[in-house]
C-alpha cells in the first residue's frame, strides 16, 4: 500500500523527500525502512474539518498528522513518536509544511500517563487522536534487524490495547479517535474500542472491488453511546493491479477528503 511508486500521486525530488497531496506537502522520510504511503494519507484524510488540538500517536515523520492539518485549518497538532530519528524528521517536516501549527515530541505513548505528561501530552486534552500502530505480531513474522524499523512494524499481544487506552486517556469527552490497521486485527481493535468508546464506525479498505479487505479504518467517539456502524468497503484500485479509483485518486492528490 505504499505510494512510493512511479505514478503521479507521489513525485520523487530526492531519495528522502516525497510530495503528497499533489505537491501540497513535501515530506522528508527515510530512503529505506518504514515509509509513509496510502495508509497514512487515508488516516489523515479521515480528519475532516476538525478544530482544536490533534494528537498523532506514533507519528513517524508526520505524514498522517500533516495530511489532517492540511484539511483542517483550525487544527493544531502534537506529533509523538519514540524514535528520535523520526521525530527529528517530523520536526523538519512540520517547519516546512505546517506553518507553526504543530510540535513534535519524543515519547512512547504506551509507556503510561507519567511518561506522556512529561512530554506535554496531557489527559482529556485532545479533540482528535489518530494512530497507525505497528501492524505485525512478533510471533507471526520475522522482524528486521534495524530496531527502529522493527519498532515501527511489530507489536506484542498487549500493544494494540495499550495504544487504544492511551488514545482514550488523552482525548477529551466528545473527541474522535481514528485508527488504521490490518484487517486481521479487526477483532482485537474492535474489542479495545468497544470497551471505551461509542459511535464506532468501521470502514473496510480493499485493494480492488470484490477482493477481501486488507485494511480497517475505525473511528470511535469518547463518551458516546451511539451504536456501531459497518460501512461499505472503500476500494483502492479499479481492478487488481490497476490504477487508483477516482475517489481514492482525488484523496491522494489533495482534491478531496475521506468522508465517513
Amino acid at each position: 500500500m505504499s505510494v512510493d511508486q512511479p505514478t503521479p500521486d507521489v513525485k520523487r525530488q530526492t531519495a528522502t523527500r516525497d510530495a503528497f497531496l499533489g505537491d501540497r506537502l513535501w515530506i522528508e522520510q527515510p530512503a529505506s525502512g518504514f515509509r509513509a504511503g496510502v495508509d497514512s494519507v487515508l488516516l489523515g484524510a479521515s480528519v475532516n474539518g476538525a478544530s482544536g488540538e490533534l494528537l498523532d500517536m506514533g507519528c513517524g515523520t508526520g505524514v498522517a498528522g500533516l495530511v489532517a492539518l492540511s484539511g483542517s485549518p483550525a487544527l493544531v497538532g502534537t506529533f509523538a513518536d519514540k524514535s528520535e530519528a523520526a521525530i527529528a524528521m517530523c520536526t523538519r517536516n512540520l517547519s516546512a509544511n505546517a506553518g507553526g501549527r504543530g510540535r513534535a515530541v519524543c515519547c512512547d505513548v504506551t509507556d503510561g500517563a507519567a511518561v506522556r505528561e512529561a512530554a506535554g501530552i496531557l489527559p482529556n486534552r485532545f479533540d482528535v487522536v489518530i494512530a497507525n500502530p505497528p501492524y505485525f505480531h512478533w510471533l507471526t513474522a520475522t522482524p528486521p534487524h534495524d530496531p527502529d524499523v522493527a519498532s515501527a512494524h511489530f507489536h506484542n499481544n498487549q500493544a494494540l490495547d495499550l495504544w487504544v487506552r492511551a488514545a482514550v486517556t488523552t482525548a477529551r469527552a466528545g473527541a474522535d479517535i481514528v485508527f488504521i490497521h490490518r484487517a486481521e486485527a479487526l477483532s482485537r481493535m474492535l474489542a479495545s474500542f468497544a470497551k471505551r468508546l461509542g459511535a464506532i464506525r468501521i470502514l473496510p479498505v480493499c485493494p480492488a472491488p470484490g477482493l477481501p479487505a486488507s485494511r480497517i479504518l475505525m473511528r470511535g467517539t469518547k463518551g458516546s453511546r451511539a451504536p456501531l456502524s459497518l460501512l461499505p468497503a472503500l476500494a483502492l484500485h479499479e481492478h487488481e493491479g490497476g490504477p487508483f479509483t477516482e475517489p481514492v485518486n482525488a484523496i491522494l492528490r489533495g482534491k478531496s477528503r475521506l468522508d465517513w
